[in-house]
């Protein structure tokens, strides 16, 4: 997997995480990191930064890995996580909703707030980790999106969301779509074409035959397509390159390690 200009790899101690140059020099409001598996203290399937609970790693791991990215990131607090369901859910995070929704995190894919100094992070394993970042109100999005999110268009509504919360305006938004698995990698059947079908004019775009039966889809494409739709410019929307499925000493996939396996985090705060 070569490095690519527009992601570059960046590290504090162990702890490893893939930036992206379009949010490092149009969004100074915004600290973002799309962190990588390394760094943790897990092991096997998990190793070694694993931040999701429930899998089946010792939760003991999953909280000092979590304390490790709080101080390698010099975060304020733990990240808001959510108990990601792969639906359209999206939770607004206001003033004083932190504690609450740290203690007991929600059925969700997304959340937006204007709050500053409250760090928001998806896990992914092949799903595509995407910010939406306003700068003029400041505000932001961060949204897991896998082709179940996709096809429900919540990368979409995420914007639509802000832009009934916060004021949001497209022209004033900046997005970039993390680590996921590429094209090349995701082999699907015909029940996802179907879908995509149904939801979108431009789906035979997003695929290419496989086998009989079987298709390959191009999720980051299908979520740029969406955030144009909700009126970003091209030149404001960045898609990282970087495959999970690929990237083995990177990143965690499910479709490679099972879906009982480790989970990489992607966190943003408003500074």
């Amino acid at each position: 997997m070569r490095d690519s200009p527009d992601f570059p790899w960046h590290a504090r101690g162990a702890v490893e995480w893939v930036a992206s140059v379009l949010l490092e020099t149009r969004a100074p409001g915004l600290r973002h990191y799309f962190l990588g598996r390394n760094g943790g203290q897990s092991g096997g399937v998990y190793g070694s930064l694993n931040m999701a609970p429930g899998r089946g790693d010792d939760a003991a791991n999953v909280a000092a890995n979590r304390g490790l990215v709080v101080k390698a990131l010099d975060l304020e607090q733990e990240p808001l996580s959510l108990r990601q369901v792969h639906g359209d859910r999206i939770i607004t995070v206001g003033p004083g909703d932190s504690s609450r929704l740290l203690t007991a995190p929600p059925e969700a894919d997304a959340y937006i707030t204007a709050q500053r100094g409250v760090p928001l992070m998806v896990l992914t394993a092949d799903c595509l980790p995407v910010f939406i970042f306003d700068a003029r109100t400041p505000a932001l999005g961060v949204v897991h999106a896998g082709w179940r999110g996709l096809v429900l268009s919540l990368p979409w509504k995420a914007v639509i969301t802000m832009m009934d919360e916060f004021g949001t305006r497209p022209e004033d938004c900046i997005a970039v779509v993390g680590p996921g698995i590429a094209r090349e990698c995701y082999e699907v059947g015909e029940e996802v074409r179907d879908a995509f079908d149904r939801s979108f004019p431009y789906s035979s775009a997003l695929f290419s035959p496989a086998r009989e039966g079987r298709w390959k889809v191009d999720l980051g494409e299908a979520c740029r397509l969406q955030l144009r739709d909700a009126l970003l410019g091209p030149d404001s929307i960045a898609v990282c390159p970087y495959c999970t499925h690929c990237g083995s000493g990177k990143f965690f996939s499910a479709r490679r390690d099972g879906i009982d396996s480790g989970r990489q985090a992607a966190v943003a705060v408003l500074s």
